[in-house]
């Protein structure tokens, strides 16, 4: 089994030698003292009395030509991205693997052992979905999942790291394990971390658990430094399915479309997908900001930005985040504040 092994402080080399003549060292994280271990039970490193916490990995679950529902215009987007200019941000997008015959892909890596045999299309819709609002954007595919509901938590630590030799943009993590954490487990802390070093933005599907008295935003969603994206319904309520958070703890941050038709083109001619899920409302919030940051170098402001001009659906914070995504909103304030930037700048050189 794969354990998540923590400490204090990095292990001596002496130290990672005892853990070797017992089991096997699969990955030592680079940000924070993480270690991912193969053993045959916890308690074999527990003997050791090397680590301050040993637990068997969670194992994830990927939280299931883009058409959205309710839909997403992106022509005010691309008209803005004609008049500027088309900048490429890389996307690393952690999942089931993208099939390049269908998304264009500038750097693939496989954590499962399987390979770049692609047999759950779930990373290619999303890949789709990103590209349909950021057609430019370098998609970088890291598969840490094969059939879906295979998803080792140490893959996502082997990935991270990975990523951050890339100095990606951003990061999509349309996946969902619910273990109640509310930000607290090691993922999520190493998640703030690799944000707090490498500058990328994270954004992270919000759970399919649905709504309680409690909250149900899944890991990593629950991670402080994270955009954490819910999903509404056809009709711009909240899908019954979106994980929430609860009073106190405000997540999502954001809502979006989770109900989606995706177009797969084979030489034979070409299929259409439909599923539902909060892993598709997160790739629509990565590709706008990708498109955006393309032009756009303050990505902060630019995603208070997309938060002031949401529409609200009427639901709590913690239920809706800062409400539903609305792009032309967001792209029409955009223009107004260039107008405003480019006045004043004719002002001043007069």
């Amino acid at each position: 089994m794969h354990l998540i092994c923590s400490c204090q402080h990095f292990l001596k080399e002496e130290n990672v030698q005892l853990i070797q003549n017992v089991a096997r060292l699969i990955h030592k994280a680079k940000l924070a003292p993480v270690y991912i271990i193969e053993a045959d039970s916890p308690k074999q490193i527990r003997q050791l009395n090397l680590f301050d916490e040993v637990r068997e990995a969670s194992t994830f679950f990927v939280a299931d030509d883009a058409r959205l529902y309710p839909p997403v215009s992106n022509d005010a987007l691309f008209r803005k991205l004609n008049a500027v200019g088309w900048g490429g941000m890389k996307v690393a997008v952690l999942d089931t693997g993208v099939r390049p015959e269908q998304v264009s892909v500038s750097f693939s890596k496989d954590f499962t052992g399987y390979g770049n045999i692609i047999v759950h299309n779930h990373g290619t819709r999303v890949a789709k979905i990103i590209n349909h609002f950021s057609p430019r954007a370098f998609i970088e595919s890291y598969k840490i999942g094969h059939h879906g509901n295979d998803i080792k938590e140490g893959f996502i630590f082997m990935a991270l790291d990975e990523v951050m030799e890339h100095e990606v943009d951003l990061v999509n993590l349309s996946i969902s394990f619910q273990r109640h954490c509310k930000g607290s487990c090691e993922l999520c802390n190493y998640i703030n971390a690799f944000v707090d070093a490498t500058g990328s933005t994270v954004v992270v599907a919000a759970g399919n658990d649905g709504q309680y008295s409690f909250s149900t935003i899944g890991c990593p969603g629950a991670a402080e430094k994270v955009i954490t994206v819910g999903a509404v319904d056809p009709s711009k309520m909240l899908a019954d399915f979106s994980s929430i958070g609860e009073p106190g703890f405000d997540k999502p941050n954001i809502l979006a479309p989770g109900y989606v038709d995706i177009t797969m083109r084979f030489t034979s001619g070409f299929a259409i997908e439909s599923d539902t899920g909060t892993s598709y409302a997160a790739p629509v919030i990565t590709g706008i900001l990708s498109s955006l940051f393309s032009i756009y170098p303050d990505r902060a402001q630019i995603i208070t930005k997309m938060y002031e001009t949401c529409e609200s659906i009427g639901m709590p914070r913690h239920e809706q985040g800062f409400g539903l995504l609305d792009l032309d909103r967001l792209v029409e304030v955009c223009l107004n504040d260039d107008a405003i930037s480019r006045a004043s700048s004719r002002q001043k050189s007069t």
